[in-house]
């Protein structure tokens, strides 16, 4: 039975505060499911509370939401501020950071100051300022491995959103800074279907699991398949599950993108639907208890 949910993976954004340059949040059209507003300039915590509604949602992570580069503090700041009747929600944030930038130092100084930060991802799966997917080579880049390794000097993990051909690939970087936790974003696949993305992704994921620093959300699904197909949710899941066993796989809702295609309490059961049989723990841990742990939330 499911009691509780800490999402691991959602976002707010508010175009009237912080600049988004590349539009790289695929924001939800007006008219997407419901009657509500257009979400493409704004989406702020009632709306997500409103999203959630009727869901035992008590916690979540929010993630950076492709604001611009040089305002990355200033949106770590402003989510700050928006938690301000001491519920739960907001109690954990992933922040942005340029890796590659020799002062990244001096930034992620100032962003562990505020307290919810527990970690940083860098989008290596598309151009940074287009929005469009690209096949990055920050990876190889020194500058950047050395930026990567000084998270762990501030006790931050990496969110990492790649594509699938480079999966494998930076199972070399998790093998090679196993002090840096890292947790893979959208299972890992987050490409159109295919049978070419799915052989790079069944080998990445595979590859990825056998590294005990690495952790995994099970979100993102609408960019594989808009349609939710059930079977092929089904076979994401398990896949996941597989790979990386029930007590390394998150509970994502990746809202308000995932908005355009499918309601957040239609999304929780369709997942519940999915899943494979679990014992209460099991769901627990999927749902609540995997977030809390790799995000270090208070219990």
């Amino acid at each position: 039975m499911l009691t509780r949910i800490a999402d691991a993976h959602h976002h707010l954004w508010d175009d009237r505060v912080l600049p988004y340059p590349a539009k790289v949040r695929n924001a939800p059209e007006s008219g997407s499911p419901g009657t509500t507003p257009d979400y493409s300039r704004q989406y702020l915590l009632p709306d997500y509370r409103a999203d959630a509604q009727g869901l035992p949602l008590i916690r979540s992570v929010h993630v950076e939401a492709a604001a611009a580069p040089e305002a990355a503090f200033q949106e770590t700041h402003w989510l700050a501020s928006q938690n301000g009747d001491g519920d739960l929600l907001l109690d954990a944030f992933v922040c942005n950071a340029c890796l590659e930038d020799p002062r990244v130092t001096d930034e992620l100084a100032r962003q562990v100051t505020v307290h919810q930060v527990r970690g940083v991802r860098q989008m290596l799966d598309r151009n940074r300022n287009t929005g469009q997917r690209e096949l990055t080579t920050l990876i190889s880049n020194e500058q950047w491995r050395a930026g990567y390794a000084a998270l762990a000097d501030y006790n931050l993990s990496f969110d990492l959103q790649i594509l699938p051909p480079q999966l494998g690939d930076f199972a070399g970087i998790a093998d090679r800074y196993p002090e840096v936790p890292i947790v893979l974003n959208h299972g890992g696949y987050l490409v159109p279907h295919s049978e070419e993305n799915e052989q790079f992704w069944i080998y990445g994921i595979r590859r990825l699991a056998q590294c005990p620093n690495v952790t995994v959300k099970a979100s993102g699904f609408q960019v594989v398949d808009p349609s939710w197909s059930f079977d092929r949710y089904r076979f994401f899941l398990q896949s996941l599950l597989d790979c990386f066993g029930v007590d390394r796989v998150l509970f994502g809702s990746n809202y308000p993108v995932e908005r355009r295609t499918i309601t957040l309490p239609r999304l929780v059961e369709l997942t519940l639907e999915a899943l494979p049989p679990m014992t209460d723990t099991e769901l627990d841990s999927f749902f609540y208890r995997n977030t809390v742990r790799v995000y270090r939330l208070a219990e």
